[in-house]
């Protein structure tokens, strides 16, 4: 892992439509580490209408290896 951390990719698909952040959003992306659970703020488009954008919200864990 990167320090900071950093996102090499950013999508959820989602009742058809796929959600995606571009690589300036993923820049721009809030992660907030607190022990193996990271929470991930960005901005994300959907992938064939970019002007149609949304803010992506997710916590999730990573147990240690």
């Amino acid at each position: 892992m990167s320090d900071p951390p950093r996102l090499d990719d950013f999508s959820l698909e989602a009742g058809g439509v796929e959600w995606e952040a571009s690589s300036e959003d993923r820049s721009s992306a809030r992660i907030e580490v607190n022990g193996d659970s990271y929470h991930v703020v960005s901005v994300v488009a959907v992938d064939d209408d970019p002007a149609r954008t949304n803010e992506l919200d997710v916590t999730f864990t990573c147990p240690p290896a």
